[in-house]
């Protein structure tokens, strides 16, 4: 048995007594020379008692740094713990809360005593709450993610996501899960200026008194507004959309490579004895992605048959 550090003599006070044990068998060697036999075992087995207490002070040291570092690796998870810019939880089989980190005290501007064996529901928006429920009922049969809202004290409610996973038996023997919260507004904010960002588009887009369409690489129209529909038609099929489009067809494929293109005066003949030239102003551009590459094409035509029958009309 080891013995504690308090009663453990040092090896300053081990080496006297062996020196005393040494001097006294000496003694007794040249007193009595019979016994020098029985004077070697001793000394070997005081030898070996000596190695003896020197690997166990190897071991108390070896012991002594496993706990330094355990001691450390502990504390390094508690600060990534504590110091996560993420909301941390522990929740109990009651789905009361046992520990919360920092930032999840933060985000629901409480203190820890505040929250520590409270309901994590009593700080999760009140149209939040069933799903809330829901996502608890999941999270018993593994792993879940769900996007709802918490509610600070004295603040407003911000969106978050919720992902949840069941610890291990080492946090005890009753069921508990890790809650982790990532704050979202920014995020969802973002969705709403896109949102407004892209009903202003819409609204000007179908406004807009030009003829105005958006083509894809493969030369199909993936969006055109109102007075594009009033210019070539519903369907797009007509004869004059399908001959409009062969004289475009170059003109598109050169914007495809990134140039932009401004047609004033493009004629457009009659396509029967019902109908008569138009001349068409045309304007075409590229839509260049994040990588650079041209994925779309903006083509905008004005009817300007009106204006350039008046202007032939003045020069004749």
């Amino acid at each position: 048995m080891i013995r504690n550090n308090k009663s453990r003599k040092t090896r300053g006070e081990i080496e006297l007594e062996l020196a005393a044990v040494e001097a006294e068998l000496r003694i007794l060697r040249d007193r009595n020379p019979a016994q020098t036999s029985f004077q070697q075992q001793m000394a070997e087995t005081m030898h070996s008692l000596q190695v003896h207490q020197e690997e166990l002070k190897s071991q108390n040291e070896h012991l002594r740094q496993a706990q330094i570092n355990l001691e450390l690796t502990s504390q390094k998870y508690h600060d990534l713990f504590e110091n996560s810019p993420a909301g941390y939880f522990i929740i109990d089989s009651n789905f009361l809360i046992q520990e919360v980190n920092v930032t999840g005290m933060e985000m629901v501007s409480r203190s820890k005593g505040r929250l520590v064996g409270k309901p994590f529901l009593l700080f999760v928006e009140r149209g939040s709450r069933r799903i809330l429920d829901d996502h608890f009922l999941q999270v018993r049969g593994g792993p879940a993610r769900t996007e709802l809202w918490l509610a600070p004290d004295q603040r407003a409610p911000f969106p978050v996501i919720l992902q949840s996973v069941p610890l291990g038996f080492s946090w005890g023997d009753n069921w508990r899960c890790l809650t982790t919260a990532f704050d979202i507004s920014d995020r969802k904010a973002a969705e709403q200026a896109l949102r407004e960002s892209e009903a202003r588009f819409r609204a000007i887009f179908e406004q807009n008194p030009v003829a105005v369409q958006i083509v894809e690489s493969n030369g199909q129209g993936r969006m055109s507004n109102r007075a594009w529909t009033r210019l070539w038609g519903q369907s797009g099929h007509s004869e004059e959309a399908s001959a409009i489009q062969t004289e475009m067809a170059p003109h598109l494929t050169a914007a495809f490579k990134g140039e932009q293109i401004d047609l004033p005066s493009l004629r457009l003949e009659a396509q029967s004895r019902e109908s008569q030239e138009r001349w068409i102003h045309a304007h075409i551009y590229p839509v260049q992605g994040v990588d650079g590459d041209v994925a779309e094409v903006v083509v905008a035509h004005e009817d300007i048959t009106e204006r350039k029958r008046i202007a032939l009309a003045l020069e004749e």
